[in-house]
């Protein structure tokens, strides 16, 4: 009867051993499947517009004022600035990669009301990604993650970004290694946050390719077209203070739906554009198709278009310190500088008013025009000479 009990015993100690096994087992692969990813640190991207000038003759508002990450890393006015002998000319990218891992960042930026994607002179698409912050971060192949954090964005009540804007739009892209969009079906790629109020976004992501990394990019440029459409009520030229808190990336584990075969997309590469009008890749929402594709091949980029020189300048006082220089259209030309003695203007149209204290009566002034296409310029027209009379 003893050695019966004791088998019995060890029968049942076995079984509790073997079902604590399993059970931890388990444990830990649920720890495991559904943890925090790792935090790096935040780069932000300034996409070079001209206007980040403090000149009262100028446009007086820089697209980034200042930055702070919650990790206590900040970079101020100075950095953003362009020197003062190019404050009429487009300005070039600026990045700043913070060095710590933060879970969240300050920003106080503007919007001039000159950014948006443009065909010659017509305003045709938002630009949100001249200004973005995006962080590169650790995944796994045919693994599912969230992405989630909180938006507030709120008024500038002094200062030179002060604007009284009733909210702010916002894109969100996540892409893998290869840019393929890892955007779970259906998730949110675009919101919008009211004026003085917060704003939890949350996405479901899918990593299908054999990709190492993730990049998520936060997009808070211009909205400007969606303003002239009547689609927000962001206003062309939206000033204020954006916080990002509480941002976080979680791995929800291996889905063996997935299929583990990764595609590496055939790419073709856009024409050469200006470096403000490329859009954050992976703001959509499908999904790669889980197909084997071949290796990478590559597009020639095609050549860029020749910008005609400018002409048809002329030149009139229209009031006290003030001129209006108009010219005829330049072909491949989406924008142009003016060059008023040794000052440089911008336009979008054919046509700008110039106010300069110089531009006194009885004294000439020297114009002339070119037109261009982000870093592309075209030659300059002919120097047009007139006495200003008023």
């Amino acid at each position: 009867m003893k050695t019966i009990m004791k088998k019995a015993i060890a029968v049942v100690s076995a079984i509790a051993v073997v079902a604590a096994l399993f059970i931890g087992v388990n444990v830990t692969q649920s720890a495991k499947a559904d943890s925090e990813v790792a935090l790096k640190p935040w780069s932000f991207f300034e996409g070079g517009r001209s206007g980040r000038s403090t000149d009262p003759d100028g446009w007086p508002v820089r697209l980034y004022k200042s930055v702070s990450t919650t990790a206590g890393e900040t970079q101020g006015t100075s950095y953003w600035d362009v020197p003062p002998d190019q404050q009429y000319v487009d300005g070039p990218q600026i990045t700043w990669d913070s060095t710590q891992p933060a879970n969240g960042f300050t920003a106080e930026i503007a919007n001039t009301g000159w950014d948006g994607e443009y065909q010659g002179s017509t305003l045709v698409g938002d630009n949100p990604w001249l200004m973005t912050a995006y962080m590169n971060v650790a995944a796994q192949q045919a693994h599912r993650y969230t992405i989630s954090f909180t938006a507030k964005w709120s008024n500038v009540t002094a200062g030179e970004h002060t604007k009284n804007v009733p909210e702010k739009n916002f894109m969100v892209g996540a892409v893998d290694e290869y840019t393929n969009s890892i955007f779970d079906t259906g998730a949110e790629t675009t919101f919008k946050v009211t004026t003085g109020d917060t704003y939890n976004y949350s996405a479901n992501l899918v990593m299908y390719a054999s990709s190492s990394t993730m990049k998520i990019t936060i997009a808070y440029g211009a909205f400007l077209y969606s303003y002239k459409q009547g689609a927000t009520t962001e206003s062309e030229a939206a000033c204020g203070k954006l916080d990002i808190s509480n941002f976080k990336i979680v791995d929800l584990g291996l889905d063996p739906t997935i299929p583990t075969d990764p595609p590496k997309p055939t790419t073709t590469p856009r024409p050469t554009a200006a470096p403000t009008t490329e859009a954050p890749t992976g703001a959509t929402t499908a999904a790669p198709q889980p197909t084997k594709a071949p290796e990478t091949t590559k597009a020639p980029t095609p050549a860029p278009k020749k910008i005609a020189k400018v002409t048809g300048v002329k030149v009139k006082s229209v009031k006290k310190k003030t001129i209006k220089v108009t010219w005829k259209k330049a072909k491949n030309a989406k924008k142009y500088q003016i060059k008023a003695n040794n000052k440089t203007y911008n336009a979008t149209k054919t046509s700008r008013k110039i106010k300069n204290k110089k531009f006194k009566k009885g004294k000439k002034v020297k114009v002339k025009v070119r037109g261009i296409d982000g870093s592309k310029k075209g030659a300059w027209s002919k120097t047009v000479k007139k006495k200003i009379t008023k």
